[in-house]
């Protein structure tokens, strides 16, 4: 929802595909059945896309965002495609926006953390080293493949709570949005984001009240010391 925000509001257009059958399993990351503007079923492809933004804030800086589903297959040439795509820059750095389940209440204030391993980057940011050794997914890939590449990466993660992670979150999106507006200095344009924050909260708020095992859930975390949560959360940030 961020990057979709972003693509929307800077005028991004489609520069590259990445061709899905060299990457996708399909029994493993299915296509869907969808019904069309014109009324007609076709097929959505499980693909990624790289977006060139024509217009945005940050004058005499080229923005391209990626934005698709997970690879199964083939994850380096898949890399290697996107850094492909994009056209080398000076000084280019690599963003990446994401998303975690964690256990906060919807009421609560969504935290954003900020990882980078660029020393350069640690000091303009703040932002930590990430200390994590284990199982990743295609971020970390790509961000090791543009270290690589002599391409600073940092990422951003927010929670979501445990209770709604299956469906659109607009608050978390917001949050997204918020700190990347204080990591590259921009202001956007979020009065639309923050209603669809405030109506994302307020129909999560009626399920709570609808259901009794989520409202004990809610008030659970509603009573945990912040301190405690913000601890948790920051190793879920760490682990993923």
């Amino acid at each position: 929802e961020a990057l979709d925000f972003l693509i929307d509001a800077w005028d991004a257009h489609e520069a590259y595909e990445i061709p899905a059958d060299d990457h996708y399993d399909y029994l493993l990351n299915r296509p869907e059945t969808i019904i069309n503007f014109e009324g007609q079923r076709e097929i959505d492809w499980p693909r990624t896309t790289v977006y060139h933004a024509h217009t945005h804030p940050l004058t005499g800086v080229e923005v391209y965002f990626v934005l698709g589903d997970e690879p199964n297959l083939r994850w380096r040439s898949f890399c290697d495609q996107i850094f492909a795509a994009v056209p080398r820059s000076q000084s280019p750095v690599l963003i990446t926006l994401g998303s975690m389940a964690a256990g906060l209440a919807h009421s609560r204030p969504f935290p954003v953390y900020g990882h980078t391993n660029d020393v350069a980057l640690q000091e303009s940011t703040g932002y930590e080293a990430s200390r994590y050794e284990g199982p990743t997914g295609i971020l970390g890939v790509m961000q090791s493949l543009a270290h690589e590449r002599g391409i600073p990466s940092v990422s951003l993660w927010t929670a979501v709570p445990e209770y709604t992670q299956h469906a659109p979150c607009p608050k978390a999106s917001l949050a997204l949005l918020r700190n990347l507006e204080d990591l590259l200095d921009i202001t956007l344009s979020l009065d639309e984001m923050t209603e669809d924050s405030h109506a994302w909260e307020r129909s999560v708020q009626q399920l709570a009240t609808e259901d009794e095992e989520i409202a004990d859930y809610v008030r659970t975390q509603i009573g945990r010391a912040p301190s405690e949560l913000q601890s948790r959360l920051h190793l879920v940030c760490r682990l993923l």
